[in-house]
C-alpha cells in the first residue's frame, strides 16, 4: 500500500511540475539584468542593465553578434523593432521621450520633444505610436516615418493605453463606459470600437487583418475585413502579454506549478496549443517572429536573462495532463454529483425503512418548510454565482462553488423527505442530517418538560436530557407532537395540549 502511494505521488510530481525544456537558446550571457525583448527577423533587441543603467542592446541570430545601441547614462527601456529601425523610451532629458535608431546607418534620432512623458511605444512599417501625457491624461500619439510628422490619434478625457500598429491601423485600450478596445484607420481617419467588455485581461495585438486580445480565460479576435469578432477556445487559464505573428499567438500565463509563470502559444490555423517555457521560474514578455519566440526569464535570487526557442521544437511536445485538468475536474465533479445524489437517495431510503423504526404503528412529524426553503435558496445562490463567473471568466476553478451547491441541494431533498421526529408505540426517533438517528425507547423517558418560552420539549432520560425544537416542526403538527411525546405506551395521534 505504501509503495502504491509513493508511486502515485511521484507520478503526480511529473504531471504537475513540468521540467524546463532542453531546446532553449540563451540569447544573453551577461550576469546583469536584461528585460523587454523584441524580435524582427534575425535581430533581437532588449533593455540591459550591465552598465549600471538601462541601455538598449541587440543580437544578430545569423552571426551570433551582440551589439550595443545606446550608451547614454540615463535609462533607455521598452524597445521595439521593425526592419532596421529600433525605438524605445528614453529618460535622458529628465522625462520619458521616444527615441529611435537605424541599425543599418547606425544613426540615433529623437522622435518626441514634448516636455511631458511618452511611453510604451509600438512600431510598424509606417508609424511609431505611443502613450502621451501632454494633455494631462494618457492619449495615443504617433509619428509618420515617411513624412516625419507627428500625429494626434486618440485624445479624450479618458486614459488610452498600450497602442499597437500594423500598416495604417492603430489599436489601443481605453476606459470609457467600460474597458474597451478601439481602433483607428489612419488612411481614412476613421475611429471605431472593437469591443467593450470588463472581462478584458490584456492588451490588444494586431497582425495583418486580425486584432487579438485576451479575456478572462479564452482568446478573442476581430477581423478588420469582415468586421466580425470570434472566440478562440483555450484549455488554459488567464493570459497576458500577447504577441502575434501570422497564425502563431503566444502569451504569458500563471504556471501550473502554482509558482512562477509560463510562456505558451497556439497555432490559430490548427488550434494546437503548445508550451514554450515552463517550470518554477518567472517567464514573461514573450515576442514571436516566424518560428522563434523570445522571452525574459527571472530566477529567484538571480538576474533576469533573455531566452529563445523555436516553435518547431515545442509544437511536438504534448500538453501536460495538468493543462487538461478543467475537463478532468468537470468529469470529477459530475461523477461526485451523481454519486452524492445516488448515495443520498439510498441513505434516505435506508433510514425511512430502518428495521428499528418500523416496529409498531407510528407517526412522522415533518420539518417546517422554511428550513428546506432556506437551503434551497443557498443552493440557488451558489449555482448562480458559480455559473455566472464560470460563464464570464471562462475559468473552471469557479466549479468549486458548485460543490456547496450540491451539498445544499442534497440537504434540501433530505429535509423534504426525512421527518424531524418519528414517534411509535415503543420508540421516539430524532433525525439529524449529519448524525445517525437518535432512537429513544419510550420506557427510558422519565419525564417530559414543555418549555414554551424556549419553544422546545425536553425528554429527561436516566443519563441525559434530549431537546426537541418545536420551531423546527410544521406549525399544524406542533400540538400533536407535544401530545405524542407526553404519552407513554400509547399510539401517537391528536390529543390535548400538554399543561
Amino acid at each position: 500500500m505504501k509503495i502504491n502511494i509513493l508511486v502515485a505521488a511521484v507520478f503526480m510530481v511529473f504531471i504537475i511540475i513540468p521540467t524546463q525544456a532542453g531546446d532553449e537558446i540563451a540569447i544573453t550571457a551577461d550576469p546583469h539584468y536584461q528585460k523587454d525583448p523584441a524580435l524582427y527577423e534575425e535581430t533581437i533587441v532588449w533593455a540591459d542593465n550591465r552598465n549600471g543603467n538601462w541601455d538598449i542592446y541587440g543580437y544578430h541570430l545569423s552571426t551570433g553578434e551582440e551589439f550595443q545601441i545606446t550608451s547614454d547614462l540615463s535609462d533607455q527601456e521598452s524597445p521595439c523593432i521593425y526592419g532596421d529601425l529600433v525605438v524605445w523610451v528614453d529618460n535622458r532629458n529628465g522625462n520619458e521621450d521616444i527615441y529611435g535608431y537605424n541599425i543599418k546607418t547606425q544613426k540615433e534620432f529623437q522622435i518626441t520633444i514634448n516636455s511631458q512623458d511618452q511611453r510604451n511605444p509600438a512600431l510598424g512599417q509606417t508609424f511609431v505610436v505611443w502613450e502621451d501625457n501632454r494633455n494631462g491624461t494618457w492619449d495615443i500619439y504617433g509619428y509618420n516615418l515617411s513624412t516625419g510628422k507627428e500625429l494626434e490619434i486618440a485624445v479624450s478625457l479618458h486614459d488610452q493605453c498600450r497602442p499597437a500598429t500594423f500598416n495604417s491601423y492603430i489599436v489601443w485600450c481605453e476606459l470609457r463606459n467600460e474597458y474597451g478596445i478601439y481602433a483607428c484607420d489612419l488612411a481614412t481617419a476613421r475611429e471605431f470600437c472593437i469591443t467593450e467588455n470588463s472581462e478584458i485581461s490584456g492588451y490588444p495585438v494586431i497582425d495583418g487583418d486580425n486584432i487579438f486580445w485576451a479575456g478572462s480565460s479564452n482568446l478573442y479576435s476581430y477581423n478588420l475585413t469582415t468586421q466580425k469578432k470570434a472566440e478562440i477556445p483555450s484549455f488554459r487559464s488567464r493570459k497576458y502579454s500577447l504577441s502575434v505573428y501570422g497564425d502563431i499567438l503566444v502569451w504569458r500565463e500563471h504556471s501550473n506549478t502554482g509558482r512562477g509563470e509560463d510562456i505558451c502559444g497556439q497555432n490559430l490555423k490548427t488550434n494546437e496549443e503548445f508550451q514554450i517555457a515552463t517550470g518554477l521560474d518567472w517567464q514573461s514578455s514573450p515576442a514571436v517572429y516566424g518560428d522563434l519566440v523570445v522571452w525574459m526569464v527571472a530566477r529567484e535570487n538571480e538576474s533576469s536573462d533573455i531566452y529563445g526557442r523555436h516553435i518547431s521544437t515545442a509544437a511536438a511536445a504534448p500538453l501536460p495532463l495538468i493543462l487538461k485538468m478543467p475537463f478532468f475536474f468537470e468529469c470529477l465533479y459530475g461523477g461526485m454529483l451523481i454519486a452524492a445524489l445516488i448515495g443520498s437517495s439510498f441513505s434516505v431510503k435506508k433510514w425511512s425503512l430502518h428495521d428499528s423504526l418500523s416496529s409498531g404503528k407510528g407517526r412522522d412529524f415533518r420539518r417546517s418548510p422554511y428550513a428546506s426553503a432556506a437551503v434551497l435558496v443557498c443552493a440557488a445562490c451558489y449555482a448562480c454565482i458559480g455559473l455566472y463567473f464560470l460563464y464570464h471568466d471562462r475559468d473552471d476553478s469557479w466549479l468549486i462553488l458548485l460543490l456547496p451547491y450540491t451539498c445544499s441541494l442534497l440537504a434540501y431533498f433530505w429535509y423534504k423527505e426525512t421527518p424531524y421526529v418519528r414517534v411509535t408505540e415503543e420508540k421516539i426517533i430524532l433525525f439529524s442530517i449529519f448524525l445517525h438517528p437518535l432512537i429513544i425507547a419510550r420506557d427510558e423517558v422519565r419525564d417530559t418538560r414543555f418549555l414554551p418560552w424556549k419553544a422546545r420539549i425536553e425528554l429527561v432520560l436516566d443519563d441525559k436530557t434530549v431537546s426537541v425544537n418545536l420551531d423546527t416542526v410544521r406549525l399544524e403538527q406542533k400540538k400533536d407532537l407535544i401530545t405524542s411525546l407526553s404519552r407513554r405506551g400509547s399510539t401517537p395521534g391528536p390529543g390535548c395540549f400538554l399543561r
